[in-house]
């Protein structure tokens, strides 16, 4: 006896034929496969894509990190992402379990026939030292080659650290940060810094003001570093911009017995320009121990 049974898939109904077919056994269930990620609290994973009306995509992931903004930016050309969107975020639970939090945001309206690239907001922040060159410079390229494949695909977002230093010797500076300045272009000018060594952007839908600070270059009151952080942070409008952070490489408060009092000049200079304008959160580096301060004032 020859029976056929019709699947359909897409818009197309494809036939399978048998002749003489026995009776199916469904074979017992296998089991259970659970998967666990061992990546960071704010990585972003579960990224999924799901068409939501005409011209218009929704793009949803999950992160552990309960802080993660829902911003989506996209363009059409990789590596230029001109719009962007914001959505919400959501988690559910059920008895013991408690889910991430949950994205949702709606890109478009989108074109027909386009291809789009798109990335959500998660970059890293590099305190300086990255290379560790100390003036070997094919250096640079071996480090360059190693994070290539992270480095490629989220922003980093750099200062200089004192390993970027470049010297003859140890007290003879040929010419400080050519190689640093040459290959890690960071956008000094498009916030009217002087420098490749201090600078700010934005993130998080322009909510999220972050200032590159150089320890390794001139801080002092008449400085052209603390001429344009005072003038930076005057055009600061908190109401609409309520997260303020700091990047730095030599520490201003550290209690290991290593580097100890190295930022103390930038720190008397500096901080309170930064403690004024109600800076949120300050990262450092140089220290190779970890310790936090929290402010009591």
């Amino acid at each position: 006896m020859k029976q056929t049974w019709p699947l359909a898939f897409g818009f197309a109904v494809i036939v399978f034929s048998g002749v003489g077919a026995a009776a199916y056994t469904r074979p017992p269930p296998g089991r259970i496969l659970t998967v666990k990620s061992s990546e960071t609290d704010s990585h972003l994973q579960q990224v999924r894509i799901s068409i939501v009306g005409s011209g218009q995509m929704l793009i949803s992931w999950i992160t552990k990190d309960k802080n993660i903004p829902s911003l989506v930016e996209y363009g059409k050309t990789p590596g230029l992402y001109d719009s962007s969107a914001s959505g919400e975020s959501t988690s559910h639970r059920f008895f013991f379990y408690t889910s991430g939090n949950i994205h949702h945001v709606e890109i478009g309206p989108l074109d027909a026939n386009t291809t789009y690239y798109y990335r959500y907001y998660d970059i890293l922040l590099l305190a300086g030292d990255l290379s560790y060159t100390d003036s070997q410079q094919p250096l640079w390229d071996s480090f360059a080659l190693l994070v290539q494949p992270q480095a490629s695909r989220r922003p980093w977002m750099v200062t200089q650290g004192n390993h970027e230093v470049e010297s003859l010797f140890p007290i003879f500076r040929i010419r400080p940060f050519a190689a640093y300045n040459a290959r890690w272009r960071m956008p000094f000018e498009q916030s009217s810094s002087t420098s490749n060594l201090f600078y700010s952007f934005d993130v998080a839908g322009g909510e999220a003001h972050v200032l590159m600070l150089g320890s390794y270059t001139e801080y002092g009151f008449k400085s052209q570093q603390y001429k344009w952080l005072k003038a930076d942070l005057a055009k600061l409008d908190r109401t609409k911009k309520p997260w303020l952070l700091e990047i730095v490489h030599a520490p201003w408060h550290n209690t290991n017995d290593a580097h100890q009092r190295e930022g103390e000049g930038m720190r008397k200079n500096v901080e309170k320009l930064l403690f004024d304008a109600k800076v949120g959160i300050v990262f450092a580096g140089h220290v190779h121990a970890y310790e936090r301060f929290v402010s009591l004032v």
